[in-house]
């Protein structure tokens, strides 16, 4: 056999072959997307050493589809006050030249975001430019905030039901510091807490709020009787 070798991208490389066989191979590994050219030559053993050589070819290595090892996710809809956990990821080799973005509503965001928004649509975006390997691209996704429960609540202490003459305490909790909560007492506006001796009569405590952008309406209500 002869000697047969590969000029790659200007690096010239020795082939090897099997020995039953005149199919000379090169290996090159980890090669970057882009354009190689190359061509293979050869000499014989014989008294003339014969060389030669094939045509200069072109061997291309395409840039990648980026998005494919690429995600972005998140929990949606969800109910505020609950903080959002969209996240970018992922799991490209060879990107060391690549810059990523990750971003809310436009704005570059923390990767995860755990941010707590208001009752909105939020639009993500997930993108990768400038890389030698794969193509630019981008991902999108929108994280749905609904409007919340306020969950207000309503207590009488020491019950709902006591005698002429025995204090009781209506009080009012679980109000959001973002709304106005209000006490009624048969459609009065009290106090809260109220402390009251009532007379005998049924008496109807109702504490809520009409909520807001984030909250929904709620309210709590409660029967206090006063008998002999």
């Amino acid at each position: 056999n002869g000697t047969v070798g590969l000029e790659f991208n200007g690096v010239n490389y020795t082939a090897s072959n099997d020995t039953t066989a005149n199919v000379f191979n090169v290996s090159i590994i980890d090669l970057a997307a882009g354009t190689y050219p190359y061509y293979w030559w050869g000499y014989g053993n014989g008294s003339g050493a014969n060389f030669n050589l094939t045509l200069t070819k072109d061997y291309v290595i395409a840039k990648e589809n980026v998005t494919i090892n690429m995600v972005l996710s998140g929990t949606t809809p969800i109910t505020y006050p609950t903080a959002g956990n969209f996240e970018g990821s992922e799991t490209n080799v060879g990107d060391a030249d690549c810059t990523y973005s990750f971003k809310a509503d436009g704005v570059e965001a923390s990767n995860p975001d755990t941010t707590i928004y208001g009752v909105k649509n939020i639009a993500y975006n997930y993108s990768v430019t400038g890389c030698s390997n794969y193509t630019d691209g981008s991902l999108n996704n929108t994280l749905i905030v609904n409007q919340g429960n306020p969950g207000v609540s309503l207590s009488i202490t020491p019950s709902n039901a006591e005698t002429v003459g025995t204090q009781t305490t209506a009080t009012g909790s679980s109000c959001p510091t973002e709304l106005t909560c209000e006490l009624f007492r048969d459609n009065i506006l009290k106090s809260n807490p109220e402390i009251k001796n009532l007379a005998v009569a049924s008496y109807v405590y109702i504490y809520n709020t009409t909520g807001n952008t984030n909250y929904t309406s709620d309210s709590a209500t409660e029967d206090r009787k006063s008998v002999v």
